[in-house]
């Protein structure tokens, strides 16, 4: 049976934004991991904990769920995608899983690649790059789909990565730990190959989110629970203190921020000076954020031995609360396709800032096109004339949208 939660979201301004509508889509699982992966229609995951622990799939934004496969055992800690489609999985004292088919099948990477450590988080960046996070062997890094990893980060307990998709060489990691040590965000700006030194310290940094260009925010278990902000890619920060456990954070295209922790799920249109709780009240970590063409999306996992809301919940808002110059994507299409040398990318903005890579099939980077600043319809002409004939993909990625169009290229 499913389960509707209403809330209205007022800003410091006291003004209503929007009426977002809470309603569990997946019932009675505990929920450790969201992701979502836009390579065709946008297909959204959850992984659950424990002896049962699965990997869910839907594919029509939460209304019906497939259960894809097992985690033999071990908690589905984190799952991601990389600009091919390939998936992911951070699956514990199993290693790391893989999957190229959309996870109807899996090879492991076991953890003994990882110097023994259970695997705690995986993130993708472009062009091949995989980084696994380990449970006290550090970070590992692979600059070939998974084939290889080597350790870049050691000694440290990794519990979330991100790869920013607009400053694509900028890699961020937060780590924490059961008791003291080296807890706090590290930053590379080479892909990964070597990091800076701890740039929050004393922090049990569980999740990293970004906004504008920028912008970072973080939240932490660290009592008495912090929301942490960073407007120079997290060179300096400002802390304030929520007063709650967090272990997880997204933000809207609006500008409000939702942070999930052991009180449930908080949003806050003041950057986590203050938060106003919503009728999901239990354990949670995950929450996610997706822009789908015409509305916006919440989804947040919870997980509580009480039982009640666990499960996966989706919050469903009208896209006319956001600013005009901050809307997503509206349409995209390519014409012709298939083609012979030349075709346009139409695309009926606004975007605020973001970029265009073009991939052959076997993952090779081609091309980048800069997309800023635009209020209008664009059109693009693409030259394929110099390449040669083939399957090819448009990965666009914004901090509002993610989306993989293919092609093909006959001559």
């Amino acid at each position: 049976m499913k389960k509707t939660l209403i809330l209205c979201l007022i800003t410091f301004t006291h003004t209503i934004l929007c009426q977002y509508t809470f309603q569990r889509s997946l019932d009675g699982v505990n929920i450790w991991s969201l992701a979502y992966d836009f390579s065709s229609v946008p297909k959204i995951y959850a992984g659950s904990t424990g002896s049962t622990a699965r990997i869910f799939r839907t594919t029509n934004l939460g209304n019906s769920w497939d259960t894809i496969a097992s985690g033999g055992g071990q908690t589905i800690f984190s799952i991601s995608f990389d600009s091919l489609g390939n998936m992911f999985v951070a699956n514990n004292n199993n290693g790391l899983l893989k999957s190229t088919n959309g996870g109807l099948n899996f090879i492991t990477i076991p953890t003994s690649v990882f110097g023994g450590s259970a695997v705690l988080s995986v993130a993708c960046g472009r062009s091949g790059y995989v980084y696994a996070g380990t449970n006290n062997s550090g970070l590992f890094r692979s600059t070939d789909g998974g084939s290889t990893f080597t350790n870049v980060l050691p000694g440290l307990q990794v519990i979330v990565i991100k790869a920013d998709v607009l400053q694509s060489s900028n890699v961020y990691v937060g780590t924490a730990s059961t008791t003291p040590g080296p807890n706090g965000f590290y930053r590379s700006t080479d892909w990964g190959a070597t990091f800076s030194v701890n740039l929050n310290p004393n922090k049990s940094i569980y999740d990293i989110s970004f906004r504008n260009q920028g912008e970072i925010f973080t939240v932490a278990t660290t009592s008495p629970g912090f929301i942490d902000r960073s407007t120079d890619y997290g060179l300096t920060w400002n802390n304030l203190q929520s007063g709650y456990v967090l272990r997880g954070i997204t933000s809207l295209v609006n500008g409000v921020i939702f942070v999930a922790g052991n009180g449930g799920v908080y949003y806050s249109g003041n950057n986590g000076v203050t938060l106003n709780t919503t009728s999901i009240t239990s354990s949670s970590t995950p929450v996610i954020s997706l822009v789908n063409l015409s509305s916006q999306y919440i989804f947040a996992g919870v997980s509580t031995s009480a039982g009640g809301q666990n499960g996966v919940w989706r919050s469903v808002s009208s896209l006319s609360s956001v600013n005009s110059q901050q809307q997503v994507l509206k349409s995209i299409k390519v014409f012709p396709n298939p083609f012979n040398s030349i075709t346009t990318v139409y695309i009926n903005l606004p975007i605020v800032n973001g970029f265009i890579d073009i991939f052959s099939a076997d993952g090779r980077f081609i091309k980048r096109v800069t997309l800023q600043g635009y209020d209008r319809e664009l059109q693009i002409p693409l030259d394929f004339s110099s390449l040669a004939s083939g399957i090819y993909f448009l990965n666009f990625i914004s901090r509002e949208f993610n989306r993989t169009i293919k092609l093909l290229s006959i001559k």
